[in-house]
């Protein structure tokens, strides 16, 4: 089994660089390919990618926006599984390997989610949520087939959204989606003029939050939940929040210390109604999800 990489940038050579080479450090003798596609750098990025024997250079020509660079990269991966990280994230390519083993085992997962770690907000593991009765990741070691099954990421989503849209299409397949209970991504989130322009153009922003909305409203509409259940899942999401708001918590975060992740961890799971609780022998997994069959 191997795993391709797929990264899309535009003038960050120096943050394309350390994700490079990260990828490089811990990944042994595991088959990879890195695949980029580049918005039209200006800054050497082009010239130093064409210059790396492990990389496969896709030049979009100009800023088309991330989904479909990350689908252009999609399109020329030949491996199993594939990892899809953005420029200015530090990979540990032992913990992407161990979600490529775990899927190995279990043909049934579809994606593996590692623990994505921001920097700058106290090494919380940034995850999204839906409707308050999931807990979907930001990026993900998709099984290829399974990607391919989805028509890869949504392009009607320019910028936002195509990480959570394409886990809900994941588990509207069938498959159980997992998470890594290592940190497999470290995000610096760099603030550049790319990223300037994507938040500040509030309009598009908003009307893919609406998009994004409308498409799910109909499969929200087919998973019953009781009154209780959403109340219990409910309460857990305002101690989440708490946790992320407190000094206390936060100082325990940066340190990484067991107590504070194992809890936060613990208070992550039970966020879930659509638990896969067949998978919670795995020790170095958790929060294992799979909508039920009749919906």
């Amino acid at each position: 089994m191997a795993i391709s990489i797929c990264v899309p940038t535009y003038n960050r050579l120096i943050h394309i660089k350390k994700l490079i080479d990260s990828i490089r450090e811990g990944i042994g003798d595991y088959p990879y390919e890195i695949i980029v596609g580049d918005g039209g750098s200006n800054d050497g990025t082009i010239e130093y990618l064409k210059n790396q024997k492990d990389v496969t250079l896709v030049q979009m020509g100009g800023l088309t926006g991330c989904v479909k660079a990350y689908n252009a990269c999609f399109k020329k991966m030949k491996y199993e599984y594939v990892f899809w990280p953005s420029d200015d994230f530090i990979v540990d390519s032992k913990v992407l390997i161990k979600c490529c083993e775990i899927m190995d085992k279990y043909p049934e997962i579809g994606l593996v989610s590692p623990k994505f770690v921001e920097l700058t907000r106290s090494n919380f593991p940034n995850v999204g949520s839906w409707k308050q009765i999931l807990v979907l990741s930001k990026t993900h070691v998709f099984r290829t087939s399974v990607l391919k099954k989805i028509g890869y990421l949504n392009e009607r989503f320019r910028t936002y959204y195509p990480d959570t849209d394409s886990h809900l299409a994941v588990l509207d397949l069938g498959y159980v989606t997992l998470f890594a209970r290592e940190a497999g991504a470290l995000h610096t989130r760099i603030v550049d003029e790319v990223r300037k322009s994507n938040i500040l153009d509030k309009k598009i922003a908003q009307e893919q939050f609406e998009y994004y909305v409308q498409k799910w409203e109909k499969l929200n509409s087919r998973l019953h939940v009781s009154a209780f259940k959403k109340y219990k899942v409910l309460m857990f999401r305002a101690l989440e929040d708490k946790l992320r708001n407190s000094r206390i918590m936060q100082n325990l975060m940066k340190r990484n210390e067991p107590f504070a992740i194992n809890l936060f961890d613990w208070v992550l799971q039970r966020c879930v109604i659509f638990e896969a609780k067949e998978y919670n022998h795995l020790k170095d997994f958790y929060l294992a999800q799979k909508f039920p069959k009749n919906t």
